[in-house]
């Protein structure tokens, strides 16, 4: 007799609508947001879903959903409820784009099993909370009027803490940021803000740019430079009082993590089970940070799947702080049927329902289908 959970169907998807503005991520030309959806069907009928990172640069959704396609078939017979063996099975088989695609399975399997015990994710995992108040997470824009036009309009929203994705480059960057803090700073609006500079600056202005958040209050300084320059970033920590992170998309091993907190490296842990390779290492990156008294400050930007991934994770720990919502977020919700929003307070709330809560309409993930695969 099989055991619960026994996968029998595996399916990939790549879906977007390319007709929408594309997205523009700090130094990077624009790219399309595409959805790197699997959808896993067991024997006994229940059905589970997982996504992973989607910023699609020329061939990049086929990168993903080619390196996916190798676990297709040695998933077929495995059960659900195996998955810290699943994942093990996963991360050991030659891939050129192992973290993002085994976390793209891993949370389909976590869905699938909060799934079977009929509860929602977070508190099969251990609930510390129902709620977690959220930040808007900017694009990068081109101009200093856009990024007021924006966050005036997140002001309005509702939100209570804005993170600025910047233009990655310091004298830009350090003008943008007085303008900020000029229009919009807490003393005027009780908002908070921080800034994230994708890996962009060096030692000395990385320093520059942690002096001037430390005297606005702002609330702390993200990949201010190479994720790999360890005794960079613990100078920095050294001589600065505001919170310093990683990037999250680059120090992705526990084992990395572990070394930079050794190091001394950074006041906050950022990972993200999108790219770290799912629910299964998130949780011991968090009881990581946790061992070592740090918050976790998980990046959430994504489709609605990932988001919810991400939000279970945050729910069932206490270490991390704010949800990362991005906004706007239409694109990132194309084919949600609930996607997230928040509440009069500024707080993500947790979804409704067993598993991740959240689900797609499949008809326009239809429509808009790019690539699909199937294992059976």
């Amino acid at each position: 007799m099989s055991k619960p959970l026994t996968i029998k169907k595996v399916e990939l998807f790549v879906y977007g609508d390319l007709t929408m503005a594309r997205k523009k991520w700090g130094l990077h030309e624009p790219c399309d947001l595409v959805h790197n959806v699997c959808r896993i069907t067991t024997e006994d009928g229940y059905v589970g879903i997982g996504a992973t990172y989607g910023m699609n640069y020329d061939c990049a959704d086929v990168v993903t959903f080619e390196a996916a396609k190798v676990y297709m078939g040695g998933l077929i017979g495995k059960s659900a409820l195996d998955r810290e063996s699943i994942w093990g099975w996963m991360k050991s088989r030659a891939n050129v784009a192992t973290n993002t695609t085994v976390a793209m399975y891993d949370i389909a399997l976590w869905d699938l099993t909060a799934k079977y015990a009929n509860l929602p994710l977070y508190q099969m995992l251990g609930a510390c909370r129902d709620r977690i108040p959220a930040y808007a997470s900017t694009d990068t824009y081109n101009t200093d009027e856009e990024y007021v036009t924006w966050v005036g309009k997140a002001i309005e929203k509702g939100y209570k803490f804005i993170k600025m994705h910047c233009y990655c480059k310091i004298e830009d960057d350090l003008r943008l940021v007085k303008l900020i803090q000029e229009k919009f700073g807490y003393e005027k609006t009780g908002v908070k803000f921080c800034l994230d500079s994708d890996l962009s600056y060096n030692r000395e202005d990385s320093y520059r740019m942690a002096k001037l958040l430390e005297e606005y209050d702002w609330f702390w300084l993200e990949s201010p430079m190479n994720d790999y320059d360890l005794e960079g970033y613990k100078q920095l920590v050294e001589k600065t009082n505001i919170p310093i992170s990683c990037g999250g998309n680059c120090m992705l091993s526990l084992a990395e993590i572990a070394t930079g907190i050794r190091y001394g490296a950074w006041t906050d842990v950022r990972a993200d089970a999108t790219v770290n390779g799912g629910i299964t290492p998130m949780r011991k990156i968090m009881h990581l940070a946790e061992a070592n008294s740090m918050r976790c400050e998980i990046q959430s930007w994504g489709d609605t799947i990932a988001m919810a991934a991400n939000l279970h994770v945050m729910l069932s720990h206490g270490n991390c702080t704010y949800f990362e919502h991005a906004y706007p977020h239409d694109c990132h919700d194309l084919a949600a049927l609930k996607p997230f929003d928040i509440d009069s307070e500024g707080y993500i709330n947790a979804p409704e329902g067993p598993g991740l809560g959240v689900d797609l309409d499949w008809d326009v993930v239809e429509k808009y289908r790019i690539r699909y695969a199937c294992k059976e």
